[in-house]
């Protein structure tokens, strides 16, 4: 088995990361958004990271214009084209 150095570990979690979220938007699709805070606590479960780590992960995808992050009210959403 091959070991991965720290950036392939990172680049695995932060995909990791988008993959839940974006199943969680997918499966949302009618509402249109997804909790945030429900979200990190989900993903927090499933991978074991912290939030801080959880929370920069989502803030580097929705620089990357994956969704859109509101803190405001609690939201995840797609982002808009």
């Amino acid at each position: 088995m091959v070991r991965m150095d720290g950036a392939e570990t990172r680049k695995a979690r932060i995909a990791e990361v988008a993959r839940i979220v974006m199943s969680e938007l997918n499966r949302n699709k009618e509402a249109g958004f997804i909790g945030l805070k429900t979200t990190i606590a989900k993903i927090m479960v499933e991978t074991g990271l912290t939030r801080p780590k959880v929370f920069e992960y989502l803030e580097l995808k929705r620089d990357e214009g994956v969704f859109e992050i509101n803190e405001v009210e609690d939201r995840i959403n797609l982002a808009r084209v």
